[in-house]
């Protein structure tokens, strides 16, 4: 009897994984740890990836059928932009998650103060596992007044090899989430911690290049020990999940009902997603919205 016990719970466990839908992320930094977050919430199968501009092709051509980004990238994929040459027109957005706060940073005890100080400086460069960033990188200069020729490129290949290589003392900045986890581990580890490194205020260009992001002001608190200057300039924008366009309705449906009824499960999943806002979720015109999240979000009264 037990060996028919198992052998049928290990097919219906087969058929469950089967018909589970797939949800790409990638495999380190704040995306990851919202993948994971969202896949605890709305019961999908979480897929690492090496980066989102590996997975985008996969989900415009229904090979996977969620995916993860800022919502600058879903707009320039979708339109066949920067580091995409097509247009990716099978997307569809579903929902806004969390604020994310993109932030670069520093040693505490660095010479460097703000963008506009890096002359000289060792930047991270190339990206070629992770091309968003080297166009993080490259506007992030232009936000101080400089270029490439500036500073001292020191290529790596990926976001988790730009994080090695601070480490290492092999770079002097590196792009992180404020209060993620990379920032709040090497804060605690490096001798000193780290400091915020704050933006050019009379140069909003760097936000007008990247649909959806926005400037913030970020001061001293306890939670964010790393920002220890006031009114220090960030970047900030909502996260996005999307889909293909020919997920079910019902299928996209039950996804952002369940994200929505289920937002404690997903603020209570990690730090990074304990200031998720629901109310929030709909708020995104850039691209076409799946119709499955439309009908959710009349019933929800969000739109």
């Amino acid at each position: 009897m037990k060996s028919v016990f198992y052998g049928v719970l290990s097919l219906l466990l087969c058929m469950s994984t089967a018909h589970a839908k797939t949800l790409a992320h990638t495999k380190g930094g704040g995306n990851y740890t919202l993948g994971i977050s969202l896949a605890k919430t709305v019961g999908v199968t979480p897929i690492p990836n090496s980066g989102t501009t590996f997975y985008i092709p996969k989900v415009n051509d229904g090979r996977m059928d969620f995916g993860l980004s800022n919502p600058s990238q879903l707009y320039w994929a979708y339109n066949g932009m920067e580091m995409f040459d097509k247009e990716y027109t099978n997307l569809r957005f579903v929902a806004n998650l969390v604020e994310f706060r993109p932030v670069v940073m520093v040693r505490n005890n660095s010479k460097y103060k703000t963008i506009d100080d890096l002359r000289g400086a060792r930047i991270p460069s190339e990206f070629r596992g992770s091309p968003l960033f080297q166009k993080n990188y490259t506007d992030l200069l232009a936000n101080g007044g400089l270029t490439w020729n500036d500073v001292k490129p020191i290529p790596v290949a990926t976001f988790k090899d730009s994080i090695r290589a601070f480490e290492n003392n092999r770079v002097d900045v590196f792009k992180g989430t404020l209060g993620g986890a990379n920032n709040r581990r090497l804060n605690a580890t490096l001798r000193g911690g780290l400091r915020l490194l704050c933006l050019n205020p009379d140069n909003g260009e760097y936000s007008k290049e990247w649909p959806g992001q926005y400037l913030r002001k970020y001061s001293p608190d306890p939670t964010t020990p790393t920002v220890r200057t006031k009114d220090c300039i960030g970047i900030a924008y909502k996260y996005t999940v999307w889909s293909n366009k020919d997920v079910s309705n019902d299928v996209v449906r039950d996804f952002v009902l369940k994200l929505y009824n289920d937002h404690m499960v997903f603020r209570n999943a990690s730090s990074l997603t304990a200031e998720f806002n629901r109310d929030h979720m709909a708020q995104y015109d850039r691209i076409p919205m799946h119709e499955g999240a439309i009908d959710a979000y009349k019933t929800l009264g969000l739109r």
